[in-house]
């Protein structure tokens, strides 16, 4: 039932992915489960893509609530205008807030 412009790629190996990180603008995390952390909200991050996702779970530390929704009416919305914000200010500060999440981060504090 996926829409003529969507692609689903399961289960893709690391090649495929960082060539669609690579490409792509937003990170759309439309999982109607409450994720305890998002590492993969964060990896999308991590590449400079903004993350349109639930406001559910560990993903409400740390992605801009403009970019969060509750209702699934919502999300195209915000993916909208994750696409239209998108610029090269947005996409560093993304990265900026993925690199609290580093391993030398990680390794500081434990």
């Amino acid at each position: 039932m996926k829409n003529q412009n969507i692609q689903l790629y399961p289960n893709i190996d690391e090649t495929t992915k960082i060539k669609l990180l690579s490409s792509s603008k937003v990170y759309f995390n439309p999982t109607p489960y409450i994720e305890g952390f998002g590492t993969s909200v964060v990896e999308g991050m991590s590449a400079g893509l903004i993350p349109v996702t639930r406001n559910k779970g560990g993903v409400i530390d740390f992605v801009p609530e403009k970019y969060t929704f509750n209702e699934f009416t919502d999300a195209m919305d915000k993916v909208k205008r994750a696409m239209e914000d998108w610029n090269e200010k947005e996409m560093k500060e993304m990265k900026n807030i993925s690199e609290r999440f580093s391993l030398e981060n990680y390794e500081k504090i434990y």
